[in-house]
């Protein structure tokens, strides 16, 4: 498994889970503006995305965060958002990590893969 930023050629795999995933409730795709809009030009959201992760423009109540997909064989079986910082909401609701796998993959250890890899990345960037 691998962690690593959309691209613009993970469109379509990331709307079909997104999609997958609001079934639970869950926005796979989140950023300042909320859940993704399929009518959106594609290149807009990573660039937003890019922003809150250099803590540019970042919307009133929403904090500094980088979002990543898991893949696995070549297909994204789910994501992580790491906030870089808290606010009050997060700090007694969210915290700092928000993660998301898509229903096929789920019961195969992949969100603890997720939490380990996304450690060790951390601990590389020290």
């Amino acid at each position: 498994m691998i962690l690593r930023e959309l691209t613009t050629e993970d469109r379509s795999e990331a709307i079909a889970a997104h999609r997958e995933l609001a079934l639970d409730h869950f926005d796979f795709l989140l950023d300042s503006l909320g859940k993704y809009d399929e009518n959106e030009d594609w290149s807009a959201f990573m660039e937003r995305l890019d922003s809150l992760k250099r803590g540019e423009n970042v919307p009133e109540g929403w904090v500094p965060s980088t979002f990543l997909v898991a893949e696995v064989g070549g297909q994204i079986i789910g994501r992580v958002s790491i906030r870089h910082e808290l606010n009050a909401y997060l700090e007694w609701r969210a915290g700092h990590i928000g993660f998301g796998i898509r229903p096929e993959f789920r019961g195969r250890g992949y969100a603890t893969q997720i939490l380990q890899r996304f450690q060790h990345r951390l601990r590389q960037s020290d």
